[in-house]
């Protein structure tokens, strides 16, 4: 795979309409997502022709997908294509990581759970007390001082 970090393949992930993803069909979306798992870690939003037939190949499909490899408005030079929904999947994919990213803390206290969640949504600490009849199946238990 190309692995070409030039400057104009350089696309700030900030500057991306989210809404590139999203308007996308099922298929279109399906594809974007195999083109992030074949990369990885990688930045770029720019493949060759040959590129985007590897990727297509190794998913099960026979050619490179005709609404990236003709349309003339994404060829960024010969037999190179930009692809900036793949930064839009990204950064949608980042953001809902993001939301989810809190912290829930079970600890036992004189026989009653006391779970602590800190969600960055609400910017603060909740917590609750749950009666031993109410408790979770699976409790995560406070660590034991041992002397």
């Amino acid at each position: 795979m190309n692995n070409n970090n030039n400057n104009n393949n350089n696309i700030l992930m900030s500057d991306i309409d989210p809404s590139l993803y999203t308007n996308l069909k099922a298929k279109q979306q399906a594809f974007i997502r195999c083109i992030a798992e074949s990369i990885g870690s990688m930045t770029t939003v720019e493949f060759s022709r040959k590129d985007l037939k590897e990727i297509a190949n190794d998913h099960g499909i026979a050619w490179a997908p005709a609404w990236i490899v003709k349309d003339q408005k994404r060829m960024v030079k010969r037999g190179m294509y930009s692809v900036p929904e793949l930064a839009s999947y990204r950064n949608m994919k980042n953001e809902d990581a993001l939301e989810s990213d809190h912290v829930t803390i079970v600890e036992d206290v004189a026989g009653e759970t006391v779970i602590i969640d800190t969600d960055p949504d609400d910017s603060g600490v909740r917590s609750s007390m749950i009666r031993p009849s109410e408790r979770p199946q699976v409790i995560v238990p406070a660590p034991v001082a041992t002397a």
